[in-house]
């Protein structure tokens, strides 16, 4: 049996326009914007940055430091773990060779210890605060 109905397609308020849609979509784009989501394709505050020398991290641009060994020992000190609580710090050796490279926190402990070696080429560890020192994650 068939029936020949035709089919009705609703039709959208006036106010439901193309600048009502504009302003609903920015409006949900700066609601997750605004609570932290992350987006595609979005550009954060972690930098990655190459060091060759003994160095002092600031804040949580300094979110991913490569270091080269090649021309001496380098010490990255981490910041105070209460100024960046809830921040990561990535860092990794690029390099080989005998010379060390030694992370230390500028106070508190990392996983309980006073410092984390990174002996290895191409090993990372992130180093995570919780207000009071750092956890390996």
């Amino acid at each position: 049996m068939s029936h020949n109905h035709p089919i009705r397609m609703p039709t959208a308020p006036a106010e439901y326009n193309d600048s009502f849609f504009n302003t609903t979509l920015h409006t949900i784009w700066l609601w997750m914007h605004s609570a932290g989501q992350p987006h595609l394709g979005e550009i954060t505050d972690e930098a990655i940055r190459t060091t060759t020398a003994t160095t002092v991290l600031v804040g949580r641009a300094d979110g991913v430091v490569l270091v080269d060994t090649t021309g001496g020992n380098v010490a990255v000190t981490l910041p105070a773990p209460l100024s960046v609580n809830g921040g990561e710090f990535t860092i990794k050796r690029i390099t080989a060779g005998a010379n060390t490279l030694i992370v230390t926190p500028s106070t508190g402990n990392i996983d309980n210890a006073a410092s984390k070696a990174i002996p290895t080429q191409y090993d990372a560890f992130t180093f995570k605060s919780d207000g009071v020192g750092y956890w390996i994650v």
